[in-house]
């Protein structure tokens, strides 16, 4: 599920493995032998061919049902559900059907409830942990088995805007949903995707525990429209997390004539370089910073990211004409914003003006498209420029996904009144 299959599966320590440097409790093995009754496989099943679509894992978090996932586990059901159902197979081999309770997509999570009732369910950890504490993941690797795998902890992921454990372990395609355990067989995070060479992502527990506690409170029975469920979710986390940005202080970056607003987050990582390319006559610095995650839609459908980006031209002998074709093909770059299919967004809409922004003139284009099921969700993008002189340009380009209309708006105009000149 939504993962590359990178990892040695010699990794991965099946019931029949045997090595291990530990003894007695807190073994793989052992702990392999005690859990792994309470871990399910989820299966999608394409309704018009009865065939698998994908697979995943879960896990019993009570005894009347109700089993553990990730969101993009049974997104296709959700989405879909015409085309796709829902099963899990259990430890004993039996097929159930599953119905889904509830969702959280920011933090790529789900609920959902088995036809036949669960009789051991896996504990959820509330102790905290030192980075490298041996951690257990349990799934349904590829689709071979229930398997289990050796990592460590350590510690949240840094520059993200979405909370992700950092575990170093190979979680391969089909243990997404699956639970990650302690040494005394507590869930500390659910398994949720790989970046490969044993970097792995969990979903800490504490999102779960959020999650069963709103289900708790309204009951399994409470009806649930997943779409504007979604769409809640997301407005609620680019409202806390764009609040954020926009309270910060903004200090000025020196970048050749201008200065410009350094976007403070701890979530941002900023780059930037200088490129001399005496043949190409002319000299480029340029700073940059964007968010590294984002929340999963669908496979083809990705938001909540932040991407901010200035360049500093200046003509080594360039005449005009190739100085402001340079600028313009530049200006017209393309859109390196989030993942969307035709059925997710709509075309972007454009307009622009020539403004004036701290005694220069700009060149201003402002697009916005839609997302089709989530009305009140747009990305942004906007793309300035100002020939400061014949030979010398500002360039900005800032990207938002997943913003309203006014936040989104609001953004901008902080961002462009920051704006000043050295000279």
């Amino acid at each position: 599920m939504r993962t590359k299959t990178i990892g040695i599966l010699g990794c991965i320590l099946f019931v029949t493995a045997s090595a291990c440097a530990d003894t007695g409790a807190g073994r793989a093995d052992t702990l392999f032998r005690a859990y792994q009754d309470r871990v399910y496989q989820i299966r999608v099943i394409e309704i018009t061919s009865g065939k698998k679509a994908s697979t995943g894992s879960a896990f019993g978090v009570s005894t009347n049902g109700l089993l553990a996932t990730n969101y993009h586990v049974v997104r296709q059901a959700i989405h879909d559900p015409r085309l796709y159902r829902l099963e899990c197979v259990g430890p004993d081999g039996k097929t159930s059907a599953l119905r889904i309770i509830d969702i959280d997509v920011v933090h790529d999570l789900a609920i959902v409830l088995r036809d036949l009732s669960v009789t051991e369910c896996l504990v959820l950890s509330s102790a905290s942990f030192e980075k490298g504490t041996t951690l257990f993941a349990l799934g349904n690797p590829l689709d071979l088995g229930m398997a289990i795998v050796e990592g460590t902890y350590n510690g949240l992921l840094e520059k993200s805007f979405y909370e992700k454990i950092l575990f170093s372990g190979s979680l391969n395609p089909g243990m997404s949903g699956g639970p990650t355990i302690n040494r005394e067989g507590e869930v500390v995070g659910v398994s949720v995707t790989t970046m490969g060479q044993q970097i792995s992502f969990l979903v800490p527990v504490k999102h779960l525990k959020r999650l069963l506690d709103r289900i708790s409170k309204v009951g399994l029975d409470a009806p649930v429209d997943f779409h504007k469920r979604i769409e809640q979710q997301l407005m609620d986390n680019q409202d806390e997390y764009m609040s954020r940005l926009m309270a910060a202080e903004w200090p000025l970056d020196s970048l050749g004539a201008a200065r410009v607003p350094r976007i403070l987050s701890e979530v941002l990582d900023w780059w930037g370089d200088t490129e001399i390319d005496k043949e190409a006559l002319y000299e480029h610095t340029y700073a940059t910073c964007f968010s590294k995650d984002d929340i999963f839609l669908s496979s083809s459908f990705s938001t909540g990211k932040v991407r901010y980006r200035c360049d500093w031209y200046v003509s080594k002998g360039l005449n005009a004409p190739r100085f402001y074709n340079l600028l313009q093909k530049e200006y017209e770059g393309t859109f390196k914003l989030n993942s969307a299919g035709k059925d997710d967004v709509s075309n972007f809409e454009s307009r622009t003006d020539f403004v004036r922004i701290a005694g220069k003139d700009w060149r201003v284009t402002f697009c916005a498209r839609n997302y089709k099921k989530y009305p009140h969700l747009y990305d942004v993008v906007v793309n300035m420029a100002s020939m400061v002189k014949p030979d010398r340009a500002l360039l900005i380009g800032l990207e938002l996904s997943g913003v309203s209309e006014d936040t989104g708006a609001a953004f901008v105009r902080k961002f462009m009144e920051a704006i000043q000149w050295q000279d």
